[in-house]
């Protein structure tokens, strides 16, 4: 049996992890767009964001972090 280091990952893995890493950035960048526009750094605003707004804004982000776990470990059936 060959070690996990040694074995290249095939195609479907490196396709799943660039769809996760590349969502992660997209969606930080999508982000970091709407928090400029909301005001940012801007010190006259005395609203705090709602922690409903960053729940709706992590729950896109859940799949990205799995696509990447799932690439790096051993597959399996449970996994899909």
């Amino acid at each position: 049996m060959k070690s996990r280091a040694t074995v290249p990952w095939s195609n479907h893995r490196q396709v799943l992890w660039a769809v996760g890493v590349l969502g992660l950035l997209f969606l930080a960048f999508a982000f970091l767009v709407g928090w400029f526009l909301q005001g940012g750094f801007d010190p006259d605003l005395k609203h705090l964001r709602d922690v409903s707004a960053l729940i709706f804004e992590l729950i896109p982000a859940a799949p990205c972090v799995y696509y990447i776990v799932v690439a790096h470990g051993v597959w399996n059936r449970t996994m899909w």
